[in-house]
């Protein structure tokens, strides 16, 4: 490290009056104080000064500053933008020195990844006028170093200012034994690489999709007769089981039918009593003449001659007579009982419309509409005029997640597969399961209609909450991957920086198969336990030699955070 103090540096020890007027100098900042503390410094200098609040995010990654300007402040810890795609924009910004204040930067693993990735030439811990003026001098000296086109100004220039003790220069260091090394030999110092290991690991596709929870059914309650609530026994939220009552409702047409139908009932019993004494007497009847018949026809047959024949014509018709008439009785009493029978079967009916006076639940649920009230008249649900439901009932016990599935991943998907359901407004995560699809893509998006069912044994979900159904798909267990940070991409080649044996970096074109946010795998091209190079390869040429170094992969984090 090298103290770029004023009696070692002949730019930072330059006096205020040998600083060039008209730099144009962009601070990006949400720190008011930093701002104005800046300000006061160059407008001595004779300086301009801009502000932006934010880092100018673009996708494109073009130049993400405004335009012209001389020297870049990026204050890191009161802004919010992603210092990834700091690093990476920045890029575009050669010529104008960038200077990153940061207090966290100092972490070993943070200020490891910032050298990697490169993008600034400065790097601060926040501190107080004094240094502030050191560190704006050091970066209007390195611009007019790099314009006069210098040996150093080649590299980016890499500071790292200690608040209160000193400014350390470690790219600068670095150019000063490049150069110091370069007045004894003409050999020039191999660069420094970080590499990663090509290791076996697990990877899985996964397919992220929102939806809104539903319940597995959802009703509105109507009444099956009209009538009026008499009974409410449930509200917003009750549970209720299967054949439980909710409500009863008054219908007095309903209770005079009954009463009128008990009251034909008796009236054709009564009937089917006196047919039935009616039946007895014309038997009687009937026994009586057929046995005086059945004796003079005796009579006659033993002694012909004894009794006329009148006479036993006369009894055999009297006898025919009454075997006629307990016929007519009987058919009497049958109708008496049909009629009672029918009376039976009308108090049934009407019994059973009454019935639906008690309004019960069909199925284990909890309430989430309530629509009447006590003494309101409800419609009945099968009517033709517009009839207002009860309550609506929610099975609450199993939830269901409805997904489109887009076409690519249609062969993936199978009944019974896992799936993590994630609810953002319950900061939990369940476990559901695919139960159902369609079979078929739909001709207008392209996707097919898939149903994930998440039990709600601990009745934590709620209808209508927004969920994230994380779906697991095509999982390769021993997959050959490296970190995504090793890949480069040129137009249609995709490669990997291999290093060889004796430290020769070595260009190798790859073929990848799935990717995650960390990792890529490899489906030809490297063998396990190969070293790759994580980090910048903008300088590096096939066949150069290289010295190496273990580095740790800076994984992902969609948040912006590190």
């Amino acid at each position: 490290m090298q103290w770029l103090g004023r009696d070692k540096t002949k730019g930072a020890g330059r006096r205020q009056d040998d600083l060039e007027s008209g730099v144009v100098l962009l601070v990006i900042t949400r720190d008011n104080n930093l701002y104005e503390q800046i300000r006061e410094i160059v407008s001595a200098w004779k300086w301009t000064i801009c502000r932006q609040p934010e880092f100018l995010v673009r996708p494109d990654y073009g130049p993400p500053i405004s335009r012209p300007c001389s020297i870049v402040i990026y204050d890191g810890d009161s802004t919010s933008g992603n210092w990834k795609e700091v690093f990476v924009k920045l890029k575009a910004t050669e010529g104008d020195p960038c200077i990153l204040l940061a207090s966290r930067v100092f972490d070993p693993y943070l200020l490891n990844e910032v050298i990697r990735c490169g993008g600034f030439d400065v790097i601060a811990k926040s501190a107080g006028r004094e240094q502030l003026m050191r560190i704006l001098r050091f970066a209007w000296f390195w611009k007019k170093k790099s314009q006069g086109g210098s040996s150093g100004a080649s590299r980016r220039l890499l500071a790292v200012a200690i608040a209160g003790t000193a400014l350390l220069g470690m790219g600068l260091s670095s150019c000063n034994r490049t150069q110091a090394a370069a007045k004894t030999t003409n050999q020039p110092e191999s660069p420094t690489v970080s590499t990663a290991p090509v290791t076996l690991r697990q990877m899985a596709d996964h397919l992220t999709v929102s939806s809104e929870l539903v319940p597995f059914q959802e009703i509105d309650v109507y009444a099956k007769e009209a009538g009026y609530v008499k009974e409410l026994y449930v509200d917003y939220g009750s549970h209720v089981r299967k054949g439980q009552i909710m409500a009863v409702l008054e219908i007095p047409e309903l209770e005079a039918q009954l009463q009128q139908d008990q009251a034909a009932i008796k009236a054709r019993t009564d009937e089917v009593t006196r047919a039935r004494n009616q039946v007895s007497q014309a038997r009687a009847q009937h026994d009586v003449q057929h046995l005086q018949y059945d004796r003079i026809a005796s009579v006659a047959r033993a002694k012909p001659g004894l009794v006329a024949q009148q006479e036993v014509d006369d009894w055999q018709a009297k006898d025919l007579a009454s075997e006629s008439n307990l016929e007519a009785v009987q058919g009497n009493l049958d109708t008496a009982q049909s009629e009672v029978a029918v009376a039976q079967a009308r108090l049934t009916h009407d019994q059973a419309l009454y019935d639906y006076a008690k309004v019960t639940a069909p199925f284990d649920g909890v309430v989430t509409q309530r629509y009447a009230n006590y003494g309101a008249l409800m419609q009945a649900g099968t009517s033709t005029t517009q009839s207002t439901p009860l309550v609506r009932l929610s099975q609450e016990n199993i939830f269901r997640l409805v997904i489109p599935v887009p076409e690519s991943y249609v062969p993936y998907i199978k009944v019974g597969d896992p799936v993590d359901v994630r609810v953002s407004a319950l900061n939990k995560d369940f476990t559901g399961k695919v139960v159902r699809f369609s079979y078929d893509v739909t001709n207008d998006t392209r996707t097919m209609h898939t149903e994930v069912d998440v039990n709600n044994t601990n009745s934590q979900l709620m209808p209508g909450l927004y969920a994230e159904a994380i779906l697991t798909l095509n999982q390769k267990p021993n997959a050959i991957t490296v970190p995504v940070q090793a890949i480069d991409h040129s137009g249609d080649i995709t490669s990997v920086m291999v290093l060889e044996e004796g430290g020769i970096v070595e260009s190798r074109p790859v073929t990848l198969g799935l990717q995650t946010p960390n990792y890529a795998q490899v489906v030809s091209g490297l063998k396990v336990g190969e070293q790759v190079v994580v980090s910048d390869r903008s300088g590096l040429k096939a066949g150069e030699h290289v010295l190496s170094h273990p580095a740790g992969v800076l994984a992902y984090d969609s948040s912006g955070g590190h």
